[in-house]
């Protein structure tokens, strides 16, 4: 980036970086909820992280998963 221009792998590593920032805290704001039932809406690559990298949900779709 000596140009000052970002190339794609340094806003990849970002973008991916962010997304487990993100997934992270949102994992310890949920383990922190008293409530026994929370409805989530997102992205399908923060679920993807979310869930280890297990599944990728497609549009629309509902999953149920327990913490």
């Amino acid at each position: 980036m000596a140009d000052g221009l970002a190339t794609v792998s340094d806003v990849i590593c970002k973008t991916v970086s962010g997304v487990q920032d993100r997934v992270h805290a949102f994992s310890r704001w949920v383990q922190s909820r008293p409530e026994k039932v929370i409805v989530a809406f997102g992205h399908s690559s923060f679920w993807c992280e979310f869930l280890g990298g297990r599944t990728r949900l497609k549009n629309c779709e509902l999953h149920t998963h327990f913490v």
